[in-house]
């Protein structure tokens, strides 16, 4: 195997330039040349091997203005192509130091792989980014362990992940958490334990299959924390649709319905390791929406954990049920503020596509948090409307709400069914159904799960600190 390659960002101007600060001299005539010969502009997305000069290199499009996700990007980019000729190092430069944890990540995640088999994975190459201090690359490389846990539990075939197994998966690796950075409860609440909790809306949820759901409650309360948030994750660990059964092709990948509660488990675990001086309390709801005898039915109403009752009109739309009754446990912990990650509609993913996930809140100032907080990481939010007007198309004929609220706007009515179990709490809601899995792969990214929103959530944390 070859020893290390360069890769270099540019601003497609001048190597001698902000984004290209620090580059070696004797790199700069024949790069020059190179971006001249193919036209190169510096725009996010281009990359070009050179392979003359005193060694080779990777050229890849970046400018000042570009956020972090481009650089996250870049920097998968320039690993698929390290790898493809078999490097063993790969050096990126010239990132400015806004961006090295995104940088950084994108070298993590770009290597990443999942199998079932025999077929090993490729040997792993070194990446480092110049100029990124030992803080940095100790957070990144915490950060890159938690979503490659998320990445795993998202891409366990769904026989493998019911909810008891899966709760107990996610309470050892928490365990691990707590020896490293202490300060850690954790309790798994099992079907006797959410009938007394009145979590009716989980219940209902997981009642047709014969592997009944679980809560997972966590909470890290470090000494001397004056800033608490609460997260809370969707985690239907298979979504078969219930009696409103899915299609193949709606169901083929519906192991990932569980990606918001494998996000928020992972980012808790990085948050106790990085020993981030904030509280965090949070809470995932397990369960399979199957189609098992005593499975819940179109018609049935739900009397929630908070005392709403809600008729159940399709129960494909169960996400937001398992949701109610976590958040009426969250609004009632005292959290200055409440962030839950979702794959909940498709009408997200047509309306964002699949690298965007939609961002919902009732308070601003929290937005503007979570989207700077994704900016930095690389990963991309856009906010969408709350209204009346959405909660007018929830209201129930015999019931308080009904879970579906018509067919334009599914998004935004699923969002503000959500927002009636959540009190006066400042909150947000994380729509990721389109940025949480990917079908097939694409720019040297493999198909499966993206481990989205983990690293938005422990760079939140780290902000409010």
């Amino acid at each position: 195997m070859k020893q290390e390659i360069t890769a270099w960002m540019w601003d497609g101007k001048s190597f001698n330039g902000q984004a290209g600060q620090g580059a070696p001299r004797e790199y700069l005539a024949v790069w020059s040349r190179t971006a001249a010969k193919h036209k190169l502009k510096g725009k996010a997305g281009e990359t070009t091997l050179v392979l003359d000069g005193p060694s080779p290199s990777i050229l890849l499009g970046i400018r000042a203005e570009d956020t972090g996700r481009a650089v996250y990007e870049g920097a998968i980019r320039a690993v698929e192509i390290a790898r493809k000729h078999r490097f063993a190092a790969l050096r990126i430069g010239g990132v400015p130091s806004s961006a090295h944890l995104a940088a950084i990540r994108g070298g993590h995640d770009g290597q990443y792989s999942f199998r079932i088999g025999r077929k090993k994975s490729a040997a792993p190459i070194k990446v480092r980014v110049s100029g990124a201090s030992a803080a940095v690359v100790r957070r990144a490389g915490i950060i890159g362990d938690a979503v490659t846990f998320a990445r795993n539990l998202v891409n366990t075939p769904p026989g493998e992940k019911y909810p008891a197994r899966l709760a107990a998966r996610i309470i050892e690796e928490l365990k691990r958490a707590k020896a490293a950075g202490g300060s850690v409860t954790m309790e798994i609440w099992d079907e006797r334990k959410l009938a007394r909790e009145k979590c009716a809306g989980v219940l209902a949820v997981g009642q047709g299959s014969s592997r009944p759901p679980r809560i997972v409650r966590m909470n890290y309360h470090p000494r001397g924390a004056r800033r608490h948030i609460a997260l809370v994750g969707k985690g239907v660990t298979f979504d078969a649709g219930g009696l409103n059964i899915k299609t193949f092709e709606g169901m083929k990948t519906m192991k990932c319905d569980m990606s918001g509660a494998a996000a928020v488990a992972a980012a808790f675990s990085a948050i106790v390791r990085l020993k981030l001086p904030v509280r965090v309390s949070a809470i995932i709801g397990l369960a399979e929406n199957m189609l098992g005898g005593g499975a819940f039915k179109p018609g049935d109403v739900v009397t929630m954990r908070s005392g709403r009752t809600v008729e159940i009109l399709n129960t494909d739309a169960e996400g937001r049920i398992v949701l109610g009754d976590l958040l009426d446990i969250m609004a009632k912990s005292k959290a200055d503020c409440v962030v839950d990650l979702a794959t909940l509609t498709g009408a997200c993913l047509v309306a964002l596509g699949e690298e965007t996930a939609g961002l919902f809140a009732n308070d601003d100032a929290l937005a503007k948090k979570i989207s700077s907080a994704g900016a930095t990481v690389g990963e991309m939010y856009w906010r969408l409307p709350l209204g009346r007007d959405y909660l007018a198309k929830l209201k129930g004929d015999i019931s308080d709400l009904k879970n579906i609220g018509g067919r334009y706007g599914g998004s935004c009515t699923a969002a503000q069914f959500l927002q009636e179990f959540i009190g006066d709490r400042k909150w947000a809601h994380l729509d990721i159904a389109g940025p949480a899995f990917r079908e097939g792969s694409s720019s040297g990214r493999p198909g499966g799960a993206t481990g989205f929103g983990t690293a938005t959530l422990v760079e939140l944390v780290g902000e409010l600190a």
